[in-house]
Formats: structure tokens, sequence, C-alpha cells
């Protein structure tokens, strides 16, 4: 048994492609607005199943599909209000007046501003899944299951500080602004699993399951530092090498 499909998906209207650049105080470095825009997902299945012996009892199938996730329309409330709410950092503030003998209002103003900006080629992360499995009728009513899974998502939104100084003591890339926290397309993590499963239907007033998963998933979710990000590649917070399941009910 083949079966095949093609999703086609077009998200517009998140991506800041229709903000006018007059409505900040100052232009923003690195936005082009015009330049942003959606752009068509083309997601193929395939699933393939086959009775091994034609007898019904051990089947053998694989797939592959490739999904997208959506990208949230908050992502960019960041960029929408950037500049039209001051935030300072203030380094090795003075005490107790942290603002230098100026007012408050003086000091916020001629500060360089922290702003948040999203990456002009920023998209929809694409996720391709594909899994191999075998299963096998022991019985009338109870059969093993064995799959091994592969999935990896690669251009995940992630933000990070694209002004910060190469060393602590060195001038930031663009001193006349402060933190520049940037959305960027440069997120992944990739899944792997081993998935066993015995089964037993409902029959005789009682059923069980008896399941088994053996994973691994790492990711770079998270960048602490936009020039050594080899640093924040590791297990995600969602690893779970070993998950054993057990369950069942009996019909009174």
């Amino acid at each position: 048994t083949f079966n095949l499909g093609l999703r086609v998906d077009y998200q517009t209207l998140a991506w800041d492609e229709n903000v006018d650049p007059g409505r900040y105080p100052r232009k923003l470095p690195y936005v082009d607005f015009a330049s942003r825009g959606g752009h068509p997902l083309w997601q193929p299945r395939l699933g393939v199943a086959w009775d091994v012996l034609k007898t019904g009892k051990s089947v053998a199938r694989a797939g592959y599909g490739t999904a997208y996730q959506v990208f949230f329309n908050g992502n960019q409330g960041n960029e929408l209000v950037t500049l039209l709410q001051n935030s300072v950092n203030i380094t090795n503030p003075s005490y107790p007046d942290p603002f230098g003998g100026r007012d408050p209002v003086t000091f916020v103003s001629t500060a360089p501003p922290n702003i948040s900006i999203m990456y002009n080629d920023i998209r929809n992360a694409p996720v391709k899944t594909s899994s191999v499995g075998f299963s096998q009728q022991l019985m009338a009513d109870t059969a093993i299951n064995i799959d091994a899974l592969h999935q990896v998502t690669t251009r995940l939104p992630t933000s990070y500080n694209i002004n910060q100084p190469v060393t602590p003591t060195a001038v930031r890339p663009l001193p006349e602004w402060g933190q520049i926290t940037y959305l960027d397309t440069i997120g992944w993590y990739k899944y792997n699993a081993l998935l066993m499963r015995l089964e037993k239907r409902l029959s005789n007033h009682y059923q069980y399951q008896v399941a088994y998963t053996l994973s691994t998933q790492n990711t770079n979710f998270g960048i602490t530092d936009a020039y050594v990000r080899t640093q924040d590649e590791g297990p995600s917070s969602s690893d779970r090498r070993h998950a054993l399941v057990v369950s069942g009910a009996l019909q009174l």
C-alpha cells in the first residue's frame, strides 16, 4: 500500500512586511521591511506498508514527510514597539545617582537605546520526519511493534544580541545602539528514537500495553554568545533517554 500526499501552505502578514519605516523616530539598522514576505511551503508525504508474507500477520512500513511550524504573530511584537518605548542598560552606574547628574528623561533620550528586530529573510521552520517499522502478530489479539524515527527541524526562530562586544572591554559593533536583540532563523533540533510496543487488544475482558522508547534530542535553541554559538548546542530540555509505559484495563 502506498500513501502519497502533498500539502501547500502560505503564511502572510507575520513578517512585518507592510510596516512603514517612518513610524520609528530613527532608522533601524539591518531592517528592510519591503524585502520581507511569505513563501509557498511545499510539504510532500510518502507512506509505504508491505504485507511481507501475504498472511496479514507481518507488516513492514516506512514513511517520510515534511511539515512546517507556524510563525506566531507574537514574534514580531517586540520589533513593532521598539524605539516607541525606552529601555536602557546602565553599565557600572554611579551611586546613589545612576543617571550621572542628569534627570531620567534626559539620560534615557541620550543613551544608546536597546532595540529588537527580525531577520529580513525570516520564514517558517521545516520539520522533516522519516520512519521505518515492523509489526508482527503473535496471537489473534496480540502484536509487537518496532519503529525507528528520525526528525530534523531547522530555521527555528531564535533571539540573540548581535551588538555584543567581541570582548568585555571592546566597543560594540554599532556603538550608537545598545543591545540589538535579533530574531533569526538559526535554531534547530534533531530527534532520534527507537520505539517498541507489545499490545493486546481488548478480549476476554482485559487489555494491556507495554511500550519502551529509547531517544535523544539535541538542539541549539537559545543563543548566549553571538560569536561562539556551539557552546549552546546539546541535549534539549525535553530530552528523555528512556521512557517505559505500562498500562492496562480490566472490564468488570
